[in-house]
C-alpha cells in the first residue's frame, strides 16, 4: 500500500512539474498573432499607434515597412505612433502590429489606423 502511494504521489508531482514547464516554455515563446479584418478606413499611410509606454517597441521603427516613429517625450512614454511606407500592405500592418504588441506587452493599448500625411496625427 505504501509503495503504491508513492508511485501515485511521484506521478502527480511529476504531471505538476511538467505542466509548470510547458506552461513557462510557452509564454517564453509565445509570438502575438495579429489579424486586423478589412480595409482600414480613412485617407494617407497606415500607421500602428500605441497609448502607453511604447519604449519596448522601438525595434519595431527598423522593420523595412515602417516610413517614421516617433514617440512622447515624456518618461516613460506615453504615446507611440509606426507610420508605415505608402505602398505597406495588409500584411504588413499585422506584422508591424504583432512586433508592437510583443514589445509593450501589457504596457499599452495598441490600436490601427491612418495618418494624415500633413500632419502627424491620426485621423
Amino acid at each position: 500500500m505504501r509503495k503504491r502511494t508513492r508511485v501515485v504521489a511521484v506521478v502527480v508531482v511529476a504531471a505538476m512539474l511538467a505542466s509548470t514547464v510547458l506552461a513557462a516554455i510557452g509564454m517564453v515563446l509565445r509570438r502575438p498573432v495579429v489579424s486586423i479584418p478589412g480595409d482600414v478606413p480613412g485617407d494617407g499611410p497606415l500607421a500602428v499607434f500605441v497609448e502607453g509606454d511604447g519604449a519596448g517597441a522601438s525595434r519595431c521603427a527598423d522593420d523595412a515597412a515602417v516610413a517614421r516613429s516617433w514617440m512622447s517625450l515624456s518618461m516613460p512614454s506615453t504615446a507611440s505612433t509606426f507610420v508605415l511606407v505608402a505602398d505597406a500592405g495588409h500584411a504588413d500592418l499585422e506584422r508591424v502590429a504583432a512586433c508592437v504588441l510583443a514589445g509593450i506587452g501589457n504596457r499599452g493599448t495598441v490600436t490601427v489606423g491612418r495618418v494624415s500625411e500633413d500632419v502627424g496625427v491620426g485621423v
